[in-house]
Formats: structure tokens, C-alpha cells, sequence
């Protein structure tokens, strides 16, 4: 998955409807990581059972709830 792609799920489940502006001049840095579930899962004995677009809206939800609990202000509905 390329940060691109992450960004936009994350902007789509937080409601986040602006512009966002990619910086060219970074453009070498790294633009996405790779896991290996199999590596993980024989190292760790860990496999995930919920798809990663379900624990990213799990992640949203939280933060909205968090963010609300701190400041008062809650995240615009997605």
C-alpha cells in the first residue's frame, strides 16, 4: 500500500474533505513499506483477523472519541 492510498483511507474515514498538498521535493524518501504476514506469523504466532480498513475505522473512531474527551471539539462525521 503507498502512503498515497493510506492517506486517502484515512482522510476518507475521518471526513476530511481538503486538498492535500504532496511535497516534490521529498519525492526520494520512502513511499511505501511492505510487511510480511508469514514472517510475522511464524515469528510471532500472530494473524490478523480483521481486515486493515476495519481497525483503521476502529483507529478513527478512537481518536475521535479521544480528541473529544481532551479538547471538547469533535471530528466532523465521515
Amino acid at each position: 500500500m503507498s502512503i498515497r492510498d493510506l492517506v486517502t483511507m484515512i482522510m476518507c474515514l475521518a471526513g476530511f474533505r481538503e486538498r492535500v498538498a504532496w511535497n516534490a521535493s521529498e519525492s526520494n524518501r520512502q513511499l511505501c513499506r511492505f510487511l510480511d504476514a508469514a514472517r510475522v506469523e511464524h515469528a510471532f504466532g500472530f494473524t490478523a483477523e480483521v481486515p486493515f480498513i476495519g481497525e483503521l475505522r476502529r483507529t478513527v473512531e478512537w481518536y475521535r472519541g479521544y480528541r473529544q474527551a481532551k479538547s471538547g471539539h469533535a471530528l466532523p462525521d465521515a
